[in-house]
């Protein structure tokens, strides 16, 4: 039976995997001079997760959960798309699920090769004009997430999905391979598969309003705001003080 929490306690996150899963922090709230090279951006706003491919993604807290996907071509400064050896580059979340946890609090999981638990996933819109992938506007629509065809309720633990690279890609969007192949490996051993980045989880933790504001809303659920050298190697540490660090942790202790 569905239990609807009255109240977000914090901390009230789970890691999203299982706590005895390996993984190395590859982008902390900032990039670093890697991915600032490879796509231009220096805000990150989430966590990077490094995990090997199909690893399963949890739900980090109850909440209804729906899927779509995010995918634009990266563009020079002259609006000209931005070339890696001589093909397109494209940078998105890709397949990704987002659990609304009731409250205003989000949290968002991309990238993901396959969906897992038969949540329902929404087609994104294309544009005719640049190519992009925008995620279907359901995903902003707060009212209607209380709707089967619209959201699937999750419980905490749950899994969800599983680590992928989709949304990032050169020469071809991700998207129009896992459409046609029909599988979670469209990237494995693709001639597209961009050799500037690796597999990972792209975790997000924000407060939506009314008005649809997100992204002044975004909080690093590890409290740091940092690069990702200063982020825990270990489950065990992520809901404890850093020292030198400002720290109010979002997770659970493990």
């Amino acid at each position: 039976m569905q239990q609807i929490p009255t109240v977000i306690p914090e901390p009230y996150l789970r890691p999203p995997f299982d706590p005895q899963t390996s993984y190395t922090i590859l982008a902390g709230w900032l990039y670093g001079a890697k991915e600032i090279a490879a796509h231009g951006r220096v805000g990150h706003g989430a966590i990077d997760f490094g995990q090997a491919w199909g690893t399963a993604v949890r739900a980090a807290a109850a909440g209804f959960a729906l899927a779509t996907w995010d995918e634009y071509y990266i563009r020079n400064q002259d609006g000209s798309r931005r070339l890696h050896k001589r093909k397109p580059m494209t940078f998105g979340q890709g397949l990704m699920v987002q659990i609304y946890h009731l409250h205003g609090r989000y949290t968002q999981y991309a990238h993901l090769s396959r969906l897992a638990g038969n949540i329902p996933f929404h087609t994104p819109t294309e544009d005719s004009q640049t190519g992009n992938l925008l995620p279907h506007f359901l995903r902003s629509n707060v009212d209607t997430y209380r709707q089967p065809s619209v959201a699937r309720w999750v419980e905490a633990g749950e899994i969800i999905g599983y680590v992928g690279l989709t949304g990032c890609a050169n020469g071809v969007r991700t998207y129009d391979l896992w459409r046609k192949e029909g599988t979670d490996e469209p990237l494995i051993n693709s001639p597209f598969r961009p050799d500037y980045m690796a597999d990972h989880l792209h975790f997000v933790e924000f407060r939506r309003t009314l008005n649809r504001s997100r992204d002044a809303q975004r909080r690093d659920p590890f409290g740091l705001y940092g690069l990702a050298e200063l982020y825990p190697s270990s489950v065990a540490l992520w809901n404890k003080p850093m020292p030198g660090q400002q720290h109010h942790s979002l997770w659970l202790p493990s």
